[in-house]
């Protein structure tokens, strides 16, 4: 884990909906369950429960009430504990829901800081995380199916195993500097070069 703190947002679109979601992660991501919904996520596996939302910062007054998701580290989006309060769409229930995870000692999140979590914590490759971008600003069909063969990481393992190749004709290629051209094998690749060429 990079990060000592825990942060909360608002993850969902804001506009009048019937569902909204505030995520929370980080090291303290479960006792800010325990805070807001008075449950505390089981450490080592994912759960889900039915819960009110307080607000400790108002006398644990109630502020909505949803589904709690909690995932645990490392098994997370962003490698982090991370707890998802499913709350009621529109203004104001996710207002207050985030006001009460901010109440509870998380910190508001910066913008796309769930993500960068995830890259930092090795969860994501880069363009992986540039790949979430794209879905989410995707206009067509076709561009959401580009971000997602990005999200998949399909192109990190083609470039990864491009590197890994290049990376061993070039260790062939400095070996053959400090040999003798007599005992290169006929399948070096300096010798299929040499074919190549004439």
């Amino acid at each position: 884990m990079i990060y000592g703190d825990t942060i909360t947002a608002v993850a969902t679109a804001r506009g009048r909906g019937g569902i909204a979601v505030v995520r929370v992660s980080g090291p303290d991501a479960f006792e800010v369950a325990e805070k807001v919904a008075g449950i505390k996520p089981p450490h080592g596996k994912n759960s889900v429960s039915v819960a009110s939302f307080r607000d400790i910062s108002e006398g644990g007054k109630t502020v909505d009430n949803g589904v709690v998701l909690s995932f645990s580290a490392p098994r997370s989006y962003t490698g982090e504990d991370v707890v998802e309060f499913q709350c009621h769409g529109g203004e104001i229930a996710p207002a207050r829901v985030l006001s009460a995870c901010l109440a509870a000692g998380a910190r508001r999140a910066d913008r796309g800081e769930f993500t960068r979590r995830a890259f930092l914590n090795g969860r994501m490759g880069f363009d992986e995380a540039a790949a979430v971008l794209n879905l989410i600003d995707a206009k067509t069909a076709r561009a959401a199916d580009a971000a997602l063969a990005g999200l998949s990481g399909e192109r990190t393992k083609k470039c990864r195993r491009l590197y890994e190749r290049a990376l061993e004709i070039s260790v062939e290629l400095e070996h053959a500097l400090d040999i003798d051209e007599g005992e290169l094998q006929e399948d070096f690749p300096v010798r299929q070069l040499q074919a190549v060429n004439g």
